[in-house]
């Protein structure tokens, strides 16, 4: 009985398990984006130059919400950009000349 038991919690904990796994591979996928806008907005203010590309490694396959709901805490709009897959990708930020405004953002 015991066996059984231990089954069904095992059966129970891997889907809870894989969920935080994707989970924490969306926030590790949002901070490299977060560091690397830091990066390139630094760019921008010091060369004095409206496009920057720069290599970001994106964790696992990201989940299909958003970065699991992470996305808005960026300071920039990804919601109409396609899921990137795992691995590194080259993201361009593009700010508008004379604009306060956030960057565009494409992979």
């Amino acid at each position: 009985m015991r066996v059984f038991h231990f089954g069904v919690l095992v059966a129970i904990s891997i889907p809870i398990f894989t969920s935080q796994l994707e989970k924490s591979r969306d926030a590790v996928s949002v901070a490299n984006l977060r560091s690397a806008y830091a990066e390139a907005a630094t760019e921008v203010l010091t060369s004095n130059t409206l496009e920057v590309k720069k290599t970001v490694s994106f964790k696992g396959q990201v989940s299909s919400d958003n970065f699991s709901g992470l996305a808005s805490e960026l300071p920039f709009d990804v919601s109409s950009l396609t899921e990137p897959a795992a691995g590194e990708h080259e993201v361009t930020f593009t700010w508008t000349a004379n604009s306060d405004a956030a960057p565009t953002v494409s992979w």
